[in-house]
């Protein structure tokens, strides 16, 4: 193994500045952490391990969510035909 931790939760990281992107003064630091995220938790799962390629179909579920919206827009990106299902939990809508 090397002389590296692997994993990025960590006090201090060292890394190329071709890396690293301001935060919007918009956004507190914990939404701004929360936006790559879940942008690499997209990635992975449509390339890494689902293995998609340009003009597969893939169906995206809760595309509301932040992996599920990151997910769309790496499809559209990507040629992928994809598919949106929004589930809604009909026992909290009831009386």
């Amino acid at each position: 193994m090397d002389n590296f931790i692997q994993g990025a939760y960590a006090e201090y990281i060292a890394l190329s500045s071709k890396m690293i992107i301001h935060k919007p003064a918009s956004l507190s630091t914990v939404e701004a952490a929360g936006v790559p995220e879940n942008w690499m938790t997209a990635y992975q799962a449509l390339f890494l391990e689902g293995n998609f390629k340009k003009g597969d179909r893939v169906l995206i579920h809760a595309g509301a969510s932040g992996v599920g919206g990151a997910a769309i827009q790496l499809a559209r990106e990507w040629s992928l035909s994809s598919r949106t299902i929004h589930f809604v939990c009909l026992s909290s809508l009831s009386s």
